[in-house]
């Protein structure tokens, strides 16, 4: 298809304009023009100024746009706002009085509107906000600071591909019915230019076809369409997918001789689900010979090729050329839209042509159509998206394209060169290895992980196999039923996000793959990091006796395992981004930025833990007993129900036997009637501080170690210093205002570690016992009725 010739796929009939829409200069706005001085901005119109200056300004009623019926901009704006919110939902908000706001945005997010010289080639999109009323798009809410329910909606210039290299990220027709595969070549070209890997037409992009663990792998060879031996370094393009279902064709021993049989997927038994099919042609059409798809690539009633293939996912999707995301449907027959004939995109662009130039709504980004796509929710296409070098996404929308060192390209924006940026960094789809203390890579993806579904409970840990085994050698060790061993103390400490239950035995329940609903590690304090404002209180060993933490007394010179006395650790803080963190000397690791000091896991301790297969871990810990009633508390102040009517986690408070509060622990709501008026035993893993801040009191940065807990309750000098409001500092940097989570007229917040990490335990059952929760408790009620005592908990 040659878009410089093709009509677009929707058009506005004529070009008329409302006295409204006759004022506004289209051209500068979206292309750039030379500045002009702020006096002789001030004598131009409102639309102009906008463009001069970078301010919003507003447009008029909401409600007056669905009035224009000859109004070419309007017909378009009207268009925009139904295909981003919905036709029905944005009707209903017209009676609202909503204003609407025009706001002149740079597609490049790395272009400084205030300081950029070369304006001539930057595009610029037109984004339209309202006032006088609320605008959500419905399905869009996250929670989280990506708060996509809050995405404008946009108009963009439209240019033919002959002008494109003179304005890249300029927006490009897309036909809904097929796609350009010329302009997606270009996508690879460009990508293979700037990162000198060659293009694939060379094959000079190849990498070794044998994962470690020396597997040979299998792979559809699409020019004589059936199943051979990948040969040694030949490029292959991989698929990720839903089964949704059980698939029409899957490898097997017993017809494993068919399936290599030259033609055998173009006969009526062989063909495969319409995903399948899709991606065969599109490795074609790209140029590739193999591809790689779990159900025709894996023997699936052959344990030892299964697990095999499961345990080296991180080489088997890294070592594709490209991954081929199946982005729309809900199962394997959803195929790929815009390939082959009756599978149309269902997003269609509307265009108007004004003044000669022509504009169109901008299709729904990368963002909205692949992170909330149902592919998304899935346990299995996490960690393909992660692994993936490049992902060639395909969905009701458009076509998208990005790769592992940021070149991101979608249909309906000409290339950009190497130095644009059109999406920002996501550290849950991103492996932000060299940016991010290792502690938060992993906390993430686990935090994003248990969020999505997975038809077998038992491969919970199977479906992250391939990112512990690329996470294992930065950590120093494996990771242990999913949790980093060599920070174990810390990788216990996760948090239920949501209902959190024990429905299954098949895991033990100190890991959170045995547990179903989503979880999550706290966030790290200012000036810090979880791990470094975390100290183990508990020798912790596996039932082959491997050591995989043990009990420190204070974080101080002595301590290995927090302080560098071998010269192999230097701690650095990060000015800009006000963190901490630790570089390793060892030149294979030195791109890594630690949570703390590691102690790295020796050969026979890793074969040892990979064998077992009981999760049971012996502890030797300080355990008290306390209280615990219906009473929640917040973290801070005890109430009687939980936080916004939801009864899913209840935050109950603990107390001692002369009814002070003492902490407060994190349960499943649905076993408090069986906690409630019962005293209980809790096992101190950790040490943790009350809180951080920019000065901290424990560590001494001109001797380079950490002082000892009591040195810094004694005689720290930030502590009782008064903030802008008159509240008391304590040492912990902790606002003292009488709402912590224990009584601080018995239990003083001025200490900097005053309390335990803690796991509520269930009565002993055959010798053993299980985590039933998680919380605080401070270090002074703790101590006082604590004993020593060996708990083996599964």
């Amino acid at each position: 298809m040659d878009s410089s010739s093709t009509p677009p796929p929707t058009e506005i009939a004529g070009s008329t304009l409302c006295s409204r829409c006759q004022d506004i200069p289209f051209e500068s706005l979206f292309t750039g023009v030379q500045l002009g001085s702020l006096d002789q901005s001030e004598q131009l119109g409102p639309a102009t100024q906008l463009y001069l200056l970078n301010q919003t300004i507003e447009f008029g009623p909401l409600a007056e746009l669905w009035r224009q019926d000859h109004c070419a901009f309007c017909k378009l704006l009207r268009h925009t706002f139904e295909a981003h919110y919905g036709k029905s939902y944005i009707e209903t908000k017209l009676g609202d009085g909503a204003i609407m706001q025009i706001m002149r945005t740079p597609l490049d997010l790395n272009y400084d509107c205030y300081t950029a010289v070369d304006r001539e080639r930057v595009a610029f999109c037109l984004e339209f906000g309202v006032t006088g009323t609320v605008l959500r798009r419905a399905g869009k809410e996250t929670g989280d600071e990506f708060a996509q329910e809050w995405v404008l909606p946009k108009v963009q210039l439209v240019l033919p591909d002959r002008d494109s290299n003179q304005r890249p990220l300029f927006g490009r027709a897309v036909d809904h019915e097929s796609i350009d595969w010329g302009h997606l070549k270009r996508w690879l070209k460009a990508c293979d230019c700037r990162h000198g890997q060659g293009s694939s037409e060379e094959g000079s992009n190849a990498r070794l076809s044998m994962p470690h663990g020396n597997i040979q792998l299998f792979a559809i060879d699409v020019d004589r369409s059936c199943v051979v031996q990948l040969p040694q370094n030949s490029e292959y393009i991989a698929l990720s997918y839903m089964w949704g279902k059980d698939q029409r064709v899957k490898l097997k021993k017993a017809n494993a001789e068919m399936l290599a049989t030259p033609g055998f997927f173009n006969s009526p038994d062989g063909r495969p689900s319409k995903t399948i099919a899709d991606a065969m042609e599109v490795t074609s059409l790209l140029g590739c010979r193999y591809l790689w798809v779990d159900a025709l690539c894996i023997i699936q009633d052959d344990e030892i090729n299964l697990q095999a293939n499961i345990n080296n996912m991180d080489q088997v999707y890294a070592d594709a050329w490209i991954t081929i995301v199946a982005a729309a449907g809900v199962d394997a027959d959803a195929g790929l839209p815009g390939v082959g004939v009756g599978n149309p995109r269902t997003e269609r662009q509307m265009v108007a042509n004004i003044r000669g130039l022509v504009m169109a709504n901008m299709l729904q980004g990368d963002v909205d159509t692949i992170n909330f796509s149902r592919w998304n929710t899935r346990a299995w296409t996490y960690q393909e998206r992660l692994l993936s070098r490049r992902l060639l996404t395909f969905t009701r929308c458009q076509v998208y394209y990005t790769c592992d060192q940021d070149c991101n390209f979608r249909e309906d924006l000409h290339v950009a060169d190497g130095s644009a940026s059109l999406t920002m960094v996501d550290p849950r789809y991103q492996l932000e290895l060299e940016n991010m203390d290792l502690f938060e890579v992993y906390a993430t993806a686990v935090a994003e992980y248990t969020k999505r579904s997975l038809t077998d409970p038992s491969d919970k840990l199977k479906a992250m196999n391939g990112l512990f085994n690329l996470l294992a050698d930065p950590f120093q060790g494996p990771f242990f039923f999913g949790l980093p061993a060599t920070v174990m103390d810390v990788g216990l400490l996760w948090l239920p996000a949501g209902a959190c239950s024990r429905d299954s035995k098949k895991f033990p329940s100190w890991s959170w793959a045995g547990w179903n609903g989503p979880v999550r590690y706290a966030s790290k304090d200012s000036m810090g990091n979880l791990c470094e404002c975390t100290v183990s209180q508990a020798t912790l060993e596996s039932s082959d006796n491997v050591r995989l933490c043990t009990n420190m007394k204070s974080p101080e010179r002595s301590s290995a395992s927090v302080v560098d006395i071998d010269g192999k650790w230097k701690r650095c803080f990060d000015e800009e981004m006000a963190t901490i963190y630790y570089k390793s000397s060892d030149p294979e690791r030195r791109q890594y930025q630690y949570p703390r000091p590691l102690i790295a896991i020796g050969v026979n301790d890793r074969r040892l833990l990979a064998q077992e297969a009981t999760g049971v871990l012996k502890i030797h810990a300080m355990t008290a007993s306390f209280l615990i009633t219906e009473k929640h508390s917040n973290g801070y102040v005890v109430f009687l129900a939980c936080s916004k009517g939801r009864h899913e986690q209840c935050h109950l408070a603990v107390f001692d036997e002369d009814g002070r509060a003492v902490g407060a622990i994190f349960v499943d709501s649905r076993i408090v009637p069986q906690l409630k008026s019962k005293k209980h035993k809790f096992l101190a893993l950790s040490r943790s501080t009350l809180g951080r801040t920019d000065i901290d009191p424990s560590w001494d940065e001109e001797e380079q170690y950490f002082r000892s807990w009591s040195d810094v309750a004694s005689g720290v000098p930030h502590a009782g210093p008064k903030d802008v409001e008159g509240d008391l500092i304590s040492a912990s940097g902790k606002v003292v205002n009488g709402k912590e989570c224990f009584d601080t007229k018995s239990f003083s917040p001025d200490l900097f570690w005053p309390l335990f990490n803690v796991l509520l335990l269930s009565e002993p059952e055959n010798g053993t016992v299980e985590r039933l929760g998680i919380g605080q408790i401070h270090v002074d009620a703790f101590s006082s009725v604590a004993e020593q005592e060996c708990i083996f908990l599964c």
